[in-house]
């Protein structure tokens, strides 16, 4: 079990962040419609195969049936994965993480608090 230590987490890390998703968030308007897709990593982590195919359909790209089948085929293998396991985070983390990235939490409407099976 990986754990996270909040004075390894240099400030400039959290600052990096909020510039770059500050430019993101701004410039978000200017990208023609048809021209971007967002998902969220839970979404496409439960349903990979229709993630992509949403994608794919956005984005007006051409999926072939060899395509298809590969992509499901490689979903499959993806069973037997075990995810990395990591502690908890303590609530001082959690509130440091939530007030530096407050824009992004809301914007893609993650809880302040996230339990692990609510999550969007």
């Amino acid at each position: 079990m990986q754990h996270l230590n909040l004075i390894t987490l240099d400030p400039s890390i959290f600052s990096l962040y909020e510039r770059i998703y500050d430019v993101y968030f701004e410039d978000l308007d200017l990208i023609p419609e048809g021209n971007f897709y967002d998902i969220q990593f839970e979404k496409l982590e439960r349903n990979p195969v229709q993630g992509i195919k949403n994608i794919y359909k956005t984005l007006d790209l051409d999926m072939s049936e060899d395509f298809l089948r590969r992509l499901e085929n490689y979903v499959t293998t993806l069973d037997e994965y075990k995810k990395n396991d990591f502690a908890e985070l303590n609530e001082v983390t959690k509130a440091t993480f939530y007030s530096r990235l407050r824009r992004s939490f809301d914007t893609w409407g993650y809880p302040e608090n996230p339990v692990q099976n609510e999550l969007p």
